[in-house]
C-alpha cells in the first residue's frame, strides 16, 4: 500500500509540475529595444566578453581531486552521484594531470594557508570530499503475531533491517587563482531490510559496501542544489526584446540551452558594484536585479532566451549584466525525488 500511495503522489505532483510549462515565444516577432550599459563599461571590451561568453557558454570545467582514506565504499557513492551532478549542471569533469597537482596545492591551503599556485587555463573549479563518519548498523526483529482493528489475525515474519549513514564534507576550491570558495556538510542514509530466522543478521562485505555506497548516493541528492549551484552555468546579456503591447519582455544571453540552460530553469540576472569603504578599501559585491525563466525559442537557437515577468524589473536590466542558472527545486521537486528514492 506504501509503494501505490507514494506512485499516486509523484503521479500528481508531475501533472501540477509540468502540466503548465510556458508557451515557446518567437523572438522575431518581438521589437528590439536600445539597451544602455553600465557606467564604467568600456563597450568594446564588453563585446570581448560577450564573445568569449558564447564561445565557452559559461561551462564550469571541473576537476575531481582524488579521495584517500580507507572510507572507500562512501566516497565512490559520493563521487559517482557527484559526477552526475555536475553533468546535469552543464559542468566538464576533465583531469589531464590536474588532481594531483592541485591535490598537493590544496593541502598546503589547508595546513598553511596559502599556495604559489599560479593557475591554469584548463579548470576553473576543483572538488574535495572529506568523509567524516561512516556508521552501518543492522537489528534483528522476532516475528510477530497482531490483529487489526477487524479482528483478523496477521504475522509479520522475523527479519533483519540494516542502515548505512555516510556524513562528509565537500570543498569547492576556484583555480584562478587557487582559493577556497564554499563548504558544503552533507549526510545521508539508505536502509535495507530481509525475511530471516537467523538472529546475527549476517551481510557480506560486498552487500555492506553497497549500501554505505547508496546512502553516499543520498547525501548529494540530499543537498544538489546548493550543489550545482556551486558551477552553474553563467552567461552574459546581450540583447533585449519587447512585445507590441510592451508587457513581455525577453532577452537574448551567451547561454545555451544544451549546457544547463534548458527551457523552464529558472536563472538570476545580476550586476556587480564597486565602491570605497571609509577606509578606502575597494569592496566589491554582486547585486541581484531579476529573476528570470528560461523560455524555448520557436524554431530553436543555439541562445537560452529568458523571460522577465515584472516590466519594471525588465527596465533594470543592462547590456553586459551577468545571468546565471539558479538550481533551486520546488517543494514539489523535492517530494518526487523522496519518494523515487523511497521505492
Amino acid at each position: 500500500m506504501k509503494k501505490i500511495a507514494l506512485l499516486l503522489i509523484a503521479s500528481s505532483l508531475s501533472v501540477g509540475m509540468f502540466g503548465c510549462a510556458m508557451a515557446p515565444v518567437d523572438p522575431g516577432s518581438f521589437s528590439l529595444q536600445q539597451m544602455e550599459v553600465r557606467d564604467g563599461v568600456d563597450i568594446k571590451k564588453l563585446g570581448d566578453r560577450i564573445d568569449l561568453s558564447r564561445k565557452t557558454r559559461g561551462r564550469s570545467q571541473v576537476v575531481i581531486l582524488p579521495y584517500e582514506g580507507k572510507k572507500i565504499s562512501a566516497a565512490d557513492g559520493l563521487q559517482g552521484q557527484l559526477k552526475i551532478s555536475i553533468t546535469e549542471a552543464g559542468g566538464e569533469i576533465i583531469d589531464r594531470g590536474l588532481s594531483k597537482q592541485l591535490s598537493e596545492e590544496v593541502a598546503l591551503i589547508e595546513s598553511m594557508g596559502k599556495s604559489k599556485y599560479k593557475g591554469t587555463s584548463l579548470a576553473n573549479l576543483a572538488i574535495k570530499t572529506d568523509v567524516t563518519n561512516v556508521a552501518f548498523e543492522k537489528r534483528f526483529s522476532e516475528v510477530r503475531y497482531w490483529k487489526d482493528k477487524e479482528g483478523k489475525s496477521h504475522k509479520t515474519p522475523a527479519s533483519c533491517s540494516y542502515k548505512a549513514e555516510v556524513s562528509a564534507v565537500m570543498s569547492f576550491y576556484d583555480v584562478n587563482p587557487l582559493a577556497l570558495k564554499k563548504t558544503v556538510t552533507i549526510s545521508g542514509a539508505k536502509r535495507s531490510s530481509t525475511e530471516t530466522r537467523n538472529s546475527s543478521c549476517p551481510i557480506s562485505q560486498a552487500q555492506m559496501d553497497s549500501l554505505i555506497a547508496l546512502a553516499g548516493q543520498d547525501a548529494i541528492l540530499d543537498e544538489v542544489d546548493k550543489i550545482k549551484n556551486v558551477f552553474s552555468p553563467k552567461g552574459i546579456i546581450d540583447e533585449y526584446r519587447m512585445d507590441e503591447g510592451g508587457k513581455t519582455s525577453i532577452f537574448r544571453t551567451t547561454l545555451s540551452p544544451e549546457i544547463g540552460a534548458s527551457p523552464g530553469r529558472k536563472v538570476k540576472i545580476w550586476k556587480d558594484v564597486s565602491y570605497t569603504n571609509q577606509f578606502g578599501k575597494l569592496i566589491k559585491e554582486r547585486t541581484v536585479i531579476a529573476e528570470a525563466e528560461v523560455v524555448e525559442a520557436v524554431g530553436g537557437s543555439s541562445d537560452s532566451w529568458i523571460l522577465v515577468k515584472k516590466i519594471e524589473h525588465a527596465k533594470k536590466v543592462k547590456l553586459g549584466d551577468t545571468v546565471e542558472v539558479d538550481f533551486k527545486r520546488s517543494w514539489k521537486e523535492r517530494m518526487m525525488d523522496g519518494a523515487g528514492r523511497v521505492l
